[in-house]
């Protein structure tokens, strides 16, 4: 009997961290051809659906003009993110990427990375507060040259952050551009795109080009072929939509400063994984201590064996799709595994104390 309930606790351990155990997934990203949007996480708007969205170019987009380079979005928001939900992001392979233009609640966030000399944090940042409320559609103009960054909100010069620029030519800037997600896919925007274009020269705050130069990148999402929307500008630059969700890089424990500690959910996430693993702690500490060793060295081989379950789903959840490998929940499944043997000698002898006494 009690081998068949540790095995089932040990089973329902297994199933809740791995669930939904999809190692292929649909990429949860539609093209509107009649609205000409791009609609990201359509699923996850009305519930915490587990599919991911992403969409992005090949080709590494390569900065010709190292002085001066501008980004126009026309976006609706739809959901608050969990942390960063990342609107578009150039991404090279080094983290943190060159380029991040993200939701935080509410606000614009824009980060460029810099050199560790720099920036203590590998990156420096910017933002715009109360911009992106739910449904409400933005005109979003992003300037940047050699005297700072200009952020423009519905044509209306909203910010100037001076000595802010948006690539710094002191660290690499070429990437790949990726719209509605991180490369890892663990960081997902929920929303509409309605336009994208990339400039590699400054904008006036008329919102007229100072130059005859043609963008280096303009999308038009009623124009699709299969899986691709050409650039309307040239032939690089195709933003592709694949049909399966996959990440372009798989991220091992992601670190601790990517958890929003602002909001309930994630206080929510950390008690479930604390008090998750007890049951499984006490059935590890169970079977180890039929060993009649020293209390010390059963807890700690107790303690080793949780860590390492708890390890192992982790790393399993690198190629689910729909979960996130993280430091933090590794953290708390060990933190529960220890309250839960620290309590397991009382709470076994209260267990034999009641069998007895029936």
């Amino acid at each position: 009997m009690k081998r068949r309930v540790s095995i089932l606790i040990i089973l329902v351990t297994l199933a809740f961290g791995t669930y939904p155990l999809n190692f292929v997934s649909r990429n949860d990203l539609r093209v509107n051809s009649e609205s000409k949007t791009l609609e990201f996480h359509v699923q996850s708007r009305e519930n915490e659906s587990p599919l991911r969205a992403i969409a992005f170019t090949e080709e590494q987009l390569t900065q010709e003009n190292e002085k001066a380079f501008s980004i126009k979005l026309s976006l609706q928001s739809f959901k608050r993110p969990n942390g960063l939900g990342m609107i578009a992001t150039i991404f090279d392979g080094d983290e943190p990427p060159s380029l991040i233009i993200a939701q935080w609640q509410n606000h614009l966030v824009i980060r460029s990375r810099r050199s560790r000399d720099d920036a203590s944090r590998g990156y420096r940042e910017i933002g715009l507060r109360d911009c992106l409320d739910q449904g409400q559609r933005r005109d979003l103009l992003i300037s940047s040259d050699e005297s700072g960054t200009r952020i423009f909100l519905d044509g209306v010069l909203a910010k100037e952050a001076k000595g802010f620029r948006l690539l710094d030519p002191n660290s690499q800037t070429d990437g790949q551009l990726i719209v509605g997600n991180n490369a890892q896919g663990t960081q997902p925007w929920t929303g509409n795109l309605e336009a994208l274009s990339i400039y590699d020269y400054t904008l006036t705050p008329d919102l007229k080009i100072e130059s005859s130069q043609s963008p280096i990148i303009e999308y038009d999402f009623s124009v699709r072929n299969g899986t691709r929307i050409p650039n309307q500008v040239q032939e690089r630059y195709v933003l592709k939509i694949p049909a399966s969700f996959k990440p372009l890089s798989r991220e091992i424990l992601s670190p601790m400063a990517e958890v929003d500690f602002s909001t309930k959910e994630t206080y929510a996430d950390v008690l479930v994984n604390i008090f998750g693993f007890v049951p499984l702690s006490l059935v590890i500490y169970y079977w180890v201590s039929r060993r009649q060793w020293h209390f010390s060295k059963v807890a700690l081989a107790s303690l080793f064996l949780v860590f390492a379950s708890s390890l192992t789903i982790e790393l399993t959840q690198v190629f689910l799709t729909s979960r996130n490998s993280s430091t933090l929940d590794l953290i708390c499944n060990t933190t529960g595994g220890a309250l839960a043997i620290l309590l397991a000698p009382v709470l076994f002898r209260l267990a034999r104390t009641f069998s007895a006494s029936d």
